[in-house]
């Protein structure tokens, strides 16, 4: 901007800029070197009063272009002398995109004298009614009589970017080219929505970050491109063109959001360029917050900031682009030629809009051809990259599946071995088994045997030591003594007989239960009473259900009966005081709890309580052979119920059992235990 102030202040060697000649044969008669520069920093100077300072009128070296920095207002003059057969109507375009108030003053002034003053207003900020032509263009009339020197002073004001570069113009030269830039922003505006289509649709299809951006990118781009040539005005003209400028200001802080987005999903992806990924996401960031200021309408405070930023992101592209190059990436060139485009013309148009670069039109109309070049080496360098990663997965999925049919051949041969080798060991474990299964039964048929020729001497020693009883009475008493011994022994032999047959039989038993409806009350209550006739002590048996058929169960009878003489058999031996059974409902099932008032059993010794042949150190006292209470776990396992045991210290122990009502097998039942 400062470069601009030193273009803008130069003073030539002569006094005024030099008249623009107009001859016959000129139908298109640029302005660039023919115009003066007063600046009116209140902004409030009339006409008149500029005439008035004529003198302070600095010549212009090219076009007009004070950049963003300056406030109030900028007259520009310009003097046109027609010559012969080239006066008549001419058309003034201002080719000043940003500017919001532009004010004409043409007067005939002619050496003779001073003719009427026609003032024609146009600009962005002009509602499209009030100027002379309704266009989209910044156009004004202008009547210039041959052979007479006119002065034209121009009045521009606003707050954004403040440049001119009028042209005039022959009727029919300007509607050719009106026509012409109407069908050329047609096809940018058309090419580029649909490209922005098409790439969103591809971004959410491919699940592409950089297609979706790229998309976002082209839709503002387009509409940036309708603001920048004064379409929106036209396409928007119910709209104040307040709210006009306001969304045009919107669009290119989107687009240069987007921008941002797009080169950090192309080159900043999967671990590349990590700071250079945050810079750029802060300036993606920090345009899209510009969106607020804009929509406030402070762009004129924010589009030098705006402009630093796409400044910044262009000057980075070449160097992203190179680096996908030297990396040999796919589309790497593609990306290079076209962002270096986009690169190169958004500098010099950044430069153009804050003032650093004489303004023309050919500076605005090369960065929307850039653009359009961009577009398409973008979009193709996209579809190569898609293109490149398809192939790659491809490949990857051919040498997969090459891995996966090698796999596939090397588990066939490994399921084959296996397989040999198991139908191996299953014929050696069946051999095992059937030996095992010989065993068993020879083992069952043995006990059997065994017990049963047992208890031919052992009934007959319990019988003779029943009818000697009487008679030693009298003996003495060390003979009497060893009689008590032998009795003793006999009656250990029973038990440990009916022990060994009570696990044959619940061998085969709990196979193939023999299930009958069974009041378990009433079994419960019988074994209570026998027992206590028995060793004269007190049992108590309780009943808590709400009706008598509670107590029903489907049992096998005479299991159910081992399970619960076992228990009450228990606690008769090891505990001293009264035992109580308490039978009642929990959950879906009975549970009968059989409680002796003996010495707590401890807790390293209750985990292995209910294993075969275990028996805890304050057993050792009491004969037996440590197989009830797995008897018991067994007929209540096959009942599809279970056992536990709880321990209070100083108040006995209490053996649970639960049974379901329900007729299957399943172990675990809801309730089961509680």
């Amino acid at each position: 901007m400062a470069l601009a102030l030193i273009l803008l202040l130069v003073v030539t060697a002569t006094a005024a800029a030099a008249p623009l000649s107009l001859s016959a044969r000129d139908e298109i008669a640029p302005t660039s070197g023919h115009l003066s520069v007063l600046h009116d920093p209140s902004g409030r100077m009339t006409r008149d009063e500029v005439m008035a300072r004529s003198e302070a009128f600095e010549p212009i070296p090219g076009t007009f272009n004070a950049g963003t920095a300056q406030k109030g207002a900028w007259w520009l003059r310009l003097t046109v002398e027609p010559e012969a057969g080239s006066g008549g109507l001419w058309l003034m375009q201002m080719s000043a995109p940003y500017t919001d108030y532009i004010d004409v003053y043409a007067s005939d002034d002619a050496e003779g004298g001073q003719g009427p003053v026609a003032a024609k207003r146009t600009g962005s900020l002009v509602p499209l009614g009030e100027r002379e032509i309704f266009s989209h263009l910044f156009v004004v009339r202008l009547d210039l009589r041959e052979g007479q020197r006119q002065d034209i002073y121009i009045r521009m004001a606003g707050s954004r970017s403040l440049s001119a570069a009028p042209v005039l113009w022959r009727v029919s030269p300007f509607l050719s080219e009106v026509t012409f830039n109407l069908f050329t922003v047609a096809y940018i505006v058309g090419a580029a929505s649909i490209m922005a289509l098409g790439a969103v649709i591809f971004g959410v299809w491919l699940r592409s970050a950089a297609f979706a951006w790229y998309g976002a990118y082209l839709g503002c781009a387009a509409l940036v491109i309708l603001g920048n040539t004064g379409f929106a005005t036209l396409l928007f003209h119910p709209l104040s063109p307040v709210v006009v400028v306001r969304m045009q200001g919107i669009w290119g802080c989107c687009a240069v959001a987007a921008a941002a987005f797009v080169v950090r999903a192309i080159f900043c992806a999967d671990g590349h360029h990590p700071l250079l990924r945050r810079g750029i996401t802060a300036l993606g960031l920090l345009s899209a917050g510009y969106m607020v200021a804009s929509a406030f309408g402070l762009y004129g405070a924010i589009a030098p900031y705006l402009h630093i930023n796409l400044f910044l992101l262009c000057l980075t592209l070449p160097w992203l682009a190179a680096m996908r190059v030297r990396r040999g990436e796919p589309a790497s060139w593609w990306y290079f030629v076209g962002f270096s485009v986009y690169a190169l013309s958004g500098i010099w148009l950044t430069l153009m809009v804050l003032g650093v670069l004489p303004a023309s039109p050919a500076g605005t109309s090369g960065y929307q051809i850039a653009s359009i070049f961009t577009m398409v080496a973008v979009l193709v360098g996209l579809a190569t990259s898609v293109r490149a990663g398809a192939r790659e997965r491809r490949d990857l999925q051919v040498e997969v599946l090459r891995a996966s049919q090698r796999k596939e051949r090397e588990l066939e041969e490994a399921v084959a071995q296996r397989t040999h080798a198991l139908e191996g060991e299953v014929e050696a474990r069946r051999t095992a088994e059937g030996a095992l299964i010989v065993a068993l039964r020879e083992q069952r048929h043995f006990l059997t045997m065994v017990s049963h020729e047992f208890r031919t001497p052992l009934a007959a020693i319990q019988v003779a030591i029943a009818s000697l009883e009487p008679r030693v009475a009298d003996m003495d008493a060390a003979v009497r003594r060893e009689a008590r011994r032998i009795a003793r022994a006999a009656r250990r032999m029973s038990h440990l007989i009916d022990a060994f047959l009570t696990e044959e039989v619940l061998d085969r038993r709990v196979m193939h239960l023999r299930r009958a409806r069974t009041d378990v009350a009433a079994l419960v209550m019988e074994i209570c009473q026998d027992m206590a006739h028995q060793t004269g002590r007190d049992i108590l048996a309780e009943t808590h259900l709400a009706d008598a058929d509670r107590a029903i169960l489907e049992a096998d009878a005479d299991l159910l009966r081992a399970a619960v003489e076992n228990l009450v058999g228990n606690a008769v031996k090891y505990g001293g005081g009264p035992i109580r059974a308490r039978l009642a409902q929990v959950g879906e099932g009975l549970s009968l709890a059989v409680t002796d008032s003996g010495p707590a059993i401890p807790e390293t010794e209750q985990p292995f309580l209910f294993d075969r042949y275990f028996r805890g150190a304050g057993a050792n006292s009491q004969s037996g052979l440590g197989i009830g209470l797995n008897i018991v776990q067994r007929i209540a396992a096959a009942h599809g119920g279970s056992v536990r045991v709880e321990t209070v210290h100083g108040a006995g122990n209490t053996f649970t059992i639960w049974l379901p009502y329900a007729r299957e097998d399943i172990i675990d039942q809801p309730g089961a235990g509680a």
